[in-house]
């Protein structure tokens, strides 16, 4: 992924982050993107919802976060520009 010029030599905020992945994704015609959120991580929520990511469901105990398992909201974004 390349950046904003605008962006570089300052910390890119998470929205300017996912932004830049969707166009990427989708320039180089990726249909559908996936990704897994802890559900207690509420603005990375929102903030892929308001990206167009839909919530698929939660995964149960799928991973080990400092010694526990954790479940993780799985969504997905379909691009809606890729045939």
């Amino acid at each position: 992924m390349t950046l904003p010029a605008d962006t570089r030599g300052d910390p890119p905020s998470p929205r300017a982050l996912l932004t830049v992945f969707i166009a990427t994704t989708e320039a180089n015609d990726i249909l559908t993107i996936q990704t897994g959120i802890l559900p207690e991580n509420i603005p990375s929520l929102r903030l892929h919802a308001k990206a167009g990511f839909r919530t698929v469901g939660t995964c149960r105990r799928l991973g080990r976060l400092h010694g526990q398992w954790r479940d993780v909201v799985l969504l997905e974004r379909h691009s809606p520009i890729v045939l």
